[in-house]
């Protein structure tokens, strides 16, 4: 199962669940649960951002991943001012430059054409 995409979620083979030697263990309603064909309710938000901010999925798309922290900052803030209708400055949320470099080119591109900009 390699390559699959679920949002919110990290995909492992149950012998390496069941092989680590930490407090990892699996559960056997969610097994069950997962193996009787119950579907996970997806979400209907046009923007999903997961709970450790690294995962953000717009529209349905393709999961982008981030690993700074101030990548993960500044999304949180883009997403939290979305929520309230509020308008950002880019100028304010990158302070080492613009928001290309701070997402690096591939992700800046993905992400530029759901971000406007009105002076700055």
């Amino acid at each position: 199962m390699r390559d699959v995409d679920i949002p919110g979620l990290v995909v492992l083979a149950a012998r390496d669940v069941l092989a680590a030697m930490d407090s990892l263990s699996i559960s056997a309603d969610i097994l069950a649960a997962r193996l009787s064909g119950v579907t996970p309710t997806l979400s209907t938000e046009p923007v999903q951002l997961s709970p450790d901010g690294t995962t953000l999925v717009i529209l349905g798309g393709k999961p982008i991943y981030f690993r700074s922290a101030e990548q993960i900052a500044v999304i949180r803030k883009l997403i939290v001012a979305r929520e309230n209708g509020r308008r950002l400055r880019a100028a304010d949320l990158a302070t080492h430059g613009t928001l290309r470099r701070l997402f690096g080119t591939e992700k800046w591109e993905r992400l530029k054409p759901f971000l406007s900009s009105q002076n700055g």
